[in-house]
């Protein structure tokens, strides 16, 4: 792996805090288009080449799309949310119509990579619809342009990389609150997380932060003991959530990191979709990225490697790692003239170092 020398005796690795620079830090502003795109045009991040990380909220954004809840919610293809509602419904009595596209097995046109010219011929649908957001679904959920300028054929998965470390954290995250505690019930269920000594921190709402998350996924057997599932009258309700844990862990260890991608990525996928069609669970956009994108986006990546690289984990460290250069100067008052220049001097201190 490539390292990078920083200070006499001290190396810092590519992938880590310590190599990462802040162009810029704005307090107290919304996450929308237009702020976003005052940024974008402000730094000029169009007249280079790079490659896009962040969470999903920010990278529908800048794509000019709604929202993950929308009639298209998937930044990288055109499923529909039914589709998306329907793919794992074990309830469901009658099979999916034609006109549902298949809940099960999605027309192909609709998991075709979605390109930069795809999204700007959507929102040039959405202005002859008179900018209508009620009718935004007849333009696929685009409702403004891009705000990558990008060839018409380069498809969103080459310019905007999966972000990894949200999509284990909303795999576990949804197996756990959303389908294991109704199953076993809070208190049994958090049996788990308590035996590996891990803490459920609230973040937004009851979730599991990253490194917890691959804890769960790695130890997935201790979800079997008595002491869990002796009210289920054993563990044979809880098979299929260990083996979607194990599933997904192996997924996580053969793509996520630094090294190599390995050849058994393909069928830890089917895997981990084996597992979940035993479990009434909705297929959320998440998992649907796992299923269905994780291989076209590695696709993209450079050396066959995979997305440590790349990893929104780095990136979730600056916070920490910039307050040490902002409580030097720190400063409360944000109406205060005084308090941008202190900021400005943060970030001018903290980059340079960090190179």
């Amino acid at each position: 792996m490539k390292i990078i020398r920083r200070r006499k005796n001290k190396v810092d690795k590519v992938t880590n805090v310590h190599k990462l620079i802040m162009l810029a830090t704005v307090p107290a502003i919304k996450e929308n288009y237009e702020n976003v795109k005052i940024l974008f045009e402000l730094m000029k991040i169009n007249d280079i080449s790079f490659k896009f990380m962040s969470d999903l909220k920010l990278l529908i954004i800048v794509n000019g799309q709604q929202t993950a809840t929308s009639s298209f919610p998937c930044p990288y293809c055109f499923v529909k949310l039914q589709d998306l509602r329907n793919r794992m419904d074990i309830n469901r009595v009658d099979p999916p119509t034609n006109d549902e596209n298949n809940g099960d097995f999605p027309d192909e046109e609709l998991l075709a990579k979605k390109t930069y010219g795809d999204l700007r011929k959507d929102y040039q649908e959405f202005v002859s619809l008179g900018c209508d957001k009620k009718v935004a679904n007849k333009s696929r959920s685009t409702i403004n342009t891009p705000l990558f300028v990008e060839d018409g054929n380069v498809p969103v998965l080459q310019k905007c990389i999966i972000p990894e470390l949200h999509i284990l954290e909303g795999f576990v995250n949804h197996l756990f609150w959303i389908v294991l505690v109704p199953l076993l019930s809070k208190e049994k269920a958090l049996l788990w997380p308590q035996k590996l000594k891990l803490v459920s921190k609230n973040y937004h709402e009851e979730a599991f932060e990253g490194n917890a998350c691959r804890t769960l996924l790695k130890r997935a057997y201790v979800l079997l003991e008595p002491e869990i599932s002796e009210h289920l009258r054993g563990s044979l309700a809880l098979q299929p959530f260990t083996a979607a844990f194990r599933a997904m862990d192996k997924i996580v260890h053969s793509c996520f990191a630094v090294r190599r991608v390995q050849s058994e990525l393909s069928h830890h996928i089917k895997d981990l979709k084996t597992a979940l069609l035993a479990i009434d669970v909705t297929e959320t956009l998440k998992i649907h990225i796992t299923l269905c994108h994780i291989e076209e986006s590695l696709e993209f990546l450079n050396d066959n490697e995979g997305f440590g690289l790349w990893s929104k984990q780095v990136g979730e460290s600056i916070h920490r790692e910039f307050l040490k250069f902002w409580n030097i100067r720190k400063f409360n008052n944000l109406d205060d003239s005084d308090y941008l220049l202190r900021l400005k001097a943060a970030v001018v201190d903290f980059s340079p170092k960090h190179i």
